[in-house]
């Protein structure tokens, strides 16, 4: 287990700092780095305590985690997608250092039901369906190598988006009961997945912007 968090901390560091060196200053770089740091809060805390307060507080960064992926997806098309939009300014979910103190009391029997029963991983899923039916209807008519890249940060949000079905599934659900013991290992495949998909969609995106430096200077 202690290893499993160290592998994880270092991917997202690694991400995290590759991803300050290569995207552009600004709105799609802050965006993406807030976005990740979110995402990946789930997991990185993970306190022993199982209140069902703490819970919704923890879920409720990925939620803000999400809207901001997209955010980020969006202002990163207007810069290298839709070239001929203007850029809009986009409003960013505030996060509040106090919000735990807001969170319903977990003796509320209505919360510890809707806890138990999954509902702070189901509203996950709908959060991601939603983001790729946008992405997917925002670039139907566009034909721009970019997209590649968009594609790929996406295949990495599902990673992290998986570690909360498979909880739903394993452990809400209890669909497969002799998975429950092995939940960490996958989560750790999941979160590794993750990383590894966006550090490779940043290495795509670097890779096309040093080709379109070097297509720019022979002209």
């Amino acid at each position: 287990m202690l290893l499993e968090q160290i592998v994880m901390k270092a991917l997202s560091v690694t991400v995290l700092v590759y991803a300050m060196r290569v995207l552009p200053a600004g709105k799609i770089r802050i965006y993406f780095v807030v976005a990740f740091l979110l995402l990946a809060f789930y997991k990185i805390y993970d306190p022993t305590d199982d209140i069902r307060s703490i819970l919704w507080f923890r879920h409720s960064f990925v939620y803000v985690g999400e809207a901001l992926f997209y955010a980020f997806v969006s202002a990163f098309s207007k810069k290298y997608i839709e070239i001929e939009e203007q850029a809009t300014p986009t409003r960013t979910p505030a996060i509040h250092t106090r919000a735990a103190a807001f969170l319903p009391s977990a003796s509320l029997p209505w919360l510890n039901l809707l806890t138990d029963d999954g509902l702070t991983h189901i509203l996950v899923l709908p959060l991601f369906v939603l983001i790729v039916a946008l992405v997917r209807m925002r670039f139907a008519v566009y034909s721009s190598p970019y997209i590649r890249v968009v594609t790929l940060f996406t295949l990495g949000l599902s990673g992290f988006i998986l570690i909360h079905a498979s909880e739903f599934l394993v452990e809400s659900q209890r669909v497969f009961v002799g998975a429950v013991s092995s939940m960490a290992d996958i989560e750790f495949a999941w979160y590794s997945l993750g990383c590894l998909t966006m550090l490779y969609a940043l290495m795509e995106y670097r890779a096309l912007s040093l080709k379109n430096i070097t297509h720019e200077s022979r002209i």
